[in-house]
């Protein structure tokens, strides 16, 4: 998949599906899709990512990944995220790749 300057390109690899936001946009990932979100926000200043995951229902959900980010237009960002075994201290089955930076 092609992905251009200040687009997010986010691969869920797991069997859950992650929603939420990404800025200013709104992101739904079903299992084991890919998805690219365009300019999360004007300008150059930072945004908020803040996703959640659930497997089958919302009864199930569990918060991902609640944090500041910062935006470069000239930049494509990867974001990968995958399901983890969950443990006593991390009650969420999925985890967030690290940001990759794609020149």
């Amino acid at each position: 998949m092609v992905f251009g300057p200040g687009q997010l390109f986010f691969i869920n690899m797991s069997e859950m599906t992650v929603f939420g936001y990404v800025g200013d946009k709104k992101l739904i990932s079903k299992p084991q899709t890919t998805e690219i979100i365009e300019q999360p926000r004007e300008g150059t200043e930072s945004y908020m990512l803040k996703l959640d995951s659930f497997n089958g229902d919302l009864s199930t959900r569990r918060k991902c990944v609640q944090q500041r980010c910062q935006y470069r237009p000239d930049e494509r960002i990867g974001i990968l995220g995958c399901a983890t075994t969950v443990t006593a201290y991390d009650k969420s089955p999925f985890s967030m790749g690290s940001s990759i930076l794609m020149e």
